[in-house]
């Protein structure tokens, strides 16, 4: 357990599933449910149902000849994932400054998790008035241009199974309130490549998205320029939409995208 954070907020349940996998990593050695009871305090029932959880989700999987359990190759696979999107972000360092500089609005990285986008980075115009977005932060992809770029590698299906239970917030009077017309603007942005927030989460500014892919072609990220609506103006993406364009695929190409 931490001993340098408060934990009285902390979810008993899935802390005691913590404590299971930090243990079997410490021990170096498969550990049955007598074991792993004697270690954690907790009764054997107790143990096994966090255990068979744990296994469910590919975290821990039993040993059949021997029942005891060991470290799961869902772990492996999800803490692989952490270097290489930190190794992307560093990829795509010089083409968001790139893009901010030669348009002179703020440039931002984004990828998709469930239903928003979480922004990875960003590269800022010097102009007093700018959009301001924090790095980490997550906004709902529906109403964003990133999260529409992001959500066009999705089928339909996948869309509307992510959307199922979907209550459409309405930021402004532009927010887009329904999956049909979701699926419209998506559509719409798998066929230009692009995608626009017209003022759709805030109003005042608006947002052009062209999506980021890696070299199965898969769309794994997006980039954007965003900016206050009296600059970035609707007549302004015939010059801007070329750029971002051009951008994205300079670190598509860097990543091994080869269409």
């Amino acid at each position: 357990m931490p001993n340098n954070l408060e934990h009285k907020n902390y979810v008993q349940s899935v802390e005691r599933a913590l404590d299971i996998l930090k243990i079997m990593q410490a021990s170096y050695r498969d550990m049955g449910i007598t074991e792993l009871s004697r270690e954690l305090g907790l009764s054997k029932s107790t143990v096994h149902r966090l255990t068979t959880t744990l296994e469910a989700y590919g975290f821990v999987q039993q040993v059949v000849s021997t029942g005891k359990y060991r470290l799961g190759w869902g772990l492996f696979e999800m803490g692989n994932e952490v270097p290489k999107r930190l190794d992307f972000a560093l990829v795509a360092k010089p083409y968001l400054q790139k893009l901010s500089s030669e348009v002179d609005e703020t440039a931002i990285l984004a990828i998709l998790d469930g239903t928003d986008t979480i922004y990875l980075d960003k590269a800022e115009t010097n102009q007093i008035m700018r959009m301001d977005i924090q790095v980490g932060c997550r906004l709902p992809a529906y109403c964003t241009a990133l999260g529409k770029v992001l959500l066009a590698g999705l089928s339909d299906d996948s869309i509307r199974e992510l959307y199922k239970k979907e209550d459409f917030k309405k930021y402004t009077v532009n927010t887009t309130n329904t999956l049909e017309k979701l699926l419209g603007e998506i559509e719409n942005a798998r066929s230009k490549k692009y995608a626009i927030d017209d003022e759709e989460y805030s109003l005042g500014f608006r947002c052009i998205a062209a999506p980021i892919h890696d070299a199965t072609g898969n769309i794994i990220a997006g980039i954007s320029l965003a900016g206050p609506a009296s600059r970035l103006t609707m007549a302004s993406f015939i010059d801007v939409c070329p750029r971002i364009l051009d951008i994205a695929s300079q670190l598509s190409a860097a990543l091994g995208y080869n269409p």
